[in-house]
């Protein structure tokens, strides 16, 4: 036994199970918890509990009550034991961990969460599970309409009722085989978005269930639309008020007016065709293949917009922490996405837009921090 470990907490020994330690690091959960909320306490005093520190506080909590269950795989299995019927349009059929994470996640979606993670090992069944769900979801939801532009909103994007599936080159014709496959003729619309000449055909995105795309096609369309869009506004421009219509329009040198810099201009013509949208669902297959939230392929994936966000990977290791930041990044995992301010409630996703001084709370960026940092 380590001789650094109190003599009331050397109760507990290795019995095979890797169940070692387990009152020392409940001990020192709760010497943190402790720790923390004296410190709350002296700054209660000068001002009232940020919104990050009373979440740290639940957080801290809920690890102390539940720390000795979540190690009990019996308990999590009584948890897990509710399941759900695969839908009418899959012909493949569900075994019974398969139904068990298809009740899950109609759940998390239905939640004010609206994510999540599936990392089975490889040969589970991962795909046919993420087309269950979406086959599911549609069910529920036979009633609902295709929502679209609204003049009094025109700032945000139309929403589709698709899913955007995001993989590797390679599972692009597997994914679609799939979906082929195990669901019935005609009940699906799929579209794969992919090869040189995909900007030049005509697609209507509303009308397709299943969008199947790869992470270079979203990267490279993503560049190239926002190179387009800096070297057009790279040009000297001056802002001219229309009176008529209190619309702010740019003048570039030649005398044009730039009609993209237009206020209640569609943002989706300024936009990727994937991006010019709200999709209803993003999947990413193989989601570690995004090994740091700030590389070009991480940024372009990051920029699409979604009611629900799913990561599959089947990789149960990472070299560094920051690798498994990128998925809970894209998730938006609240708070362990966010950046909070030390001195107020304000937060972002971006640590980049606080640039000099956060835009929000007028603070210094260093009194910033990300909230993945303090728990992992």
């Amino acid at each position: 036994m380590d001789p650094s470990i109190p003599e009331d907490q050397k109760t507990i020994a290795s019995d095979g199970s890797g169940l070692l330690y387990v009152k020392f690091e409940r001990h020192c959960l709760m010497e943190r918890l402790l720790v923390r909320v004296k410190k709350r306490e002296k700054k209660q005093k000068k001002r009232p509990a940020l919104t990050w520190e009373e979440w740290e506080e639940e957080n801290d909590t809920c690890l102390l009550e539940n720390y000795s269950d979540d190690l009990d795989l019996d308990i999590l299995n009584v948890s897990l034991s509710e399941t759900a019927e695969p839908p009418s349009d899959l012909l493949s059929p569900l075994l019974k961990y398969q139904k068990e994470w298809l009740a899950w996640s109609l759940k998390q979606e239905e939640s004010t969460f609206k994510v999540g993670i599936l990392a089975d090992e490889m040969g589970m069944g991962k795909t046919v599970q993420t087309i269950a769900l979406v086959l599911a979801q549609r069910e529920l939801k036979k009633h609902s309409s295709i929502l679209s532009y609204s003049p009094s909103a025109s700032q945000e994007l139309p929403t589709v009722k698709g899913t955007l599936i995001v993989c590797p080159v390679i599972g692009l014709m597997q994914w679609f085989r799939e979906i082929e496959r195990c669901t019935t003729k005609g009940s699906n619309k799929t579209l794969v978005y992919h090869g040189t000449n995909r900007e030049k055909c005509t697609y209507k995105l509303e009308e397709y269930d299943f969008v199947i795309t790869t992470y270079y096609t979203i990267e490279a369309d993503y560049r190239t639309k926002k190179s387009k869009h800096n070297s057009k506004n790279s040009k000297p421009q001056v802002e001219i008020m229309d009176q008529k219509t209190d619309s702010t329009e740019k003048l570039s040198d030649d005398g044009s007016v730039d009609i993209s810099a237009r206020v209640g201009e569609d943002v989706s013509r300024r936009r990727s065709f994937l991006h010019s949208v709200k999709w209803d669902r993003i999947i990413l297959d193989e989601a570690h293949y995004l090994k740091d939230a700030d590389c070009n392929t991480a940024r372009a994936v990051l920029a699409l917009e979604s009611s629900y966000k799913w990561a599959l990977t089947g990789i149960p290791l990472q070299n560094r922490m920051n690798e498994l930041y990128s998925i809970v990044r894209f998730l938006q995992a609240k708070p362990y996405a966010y950046h909070f301010c030390k001195d107020c409630d304000c937060k972002a996703l971006d640590y980049s837009s606080f640039s000099t001084k956060c835009a929000q709370c007028h603070h210094k960026p260093a009194r910033h921090f990300l909230w993945w940092n303090r728990v992992s």
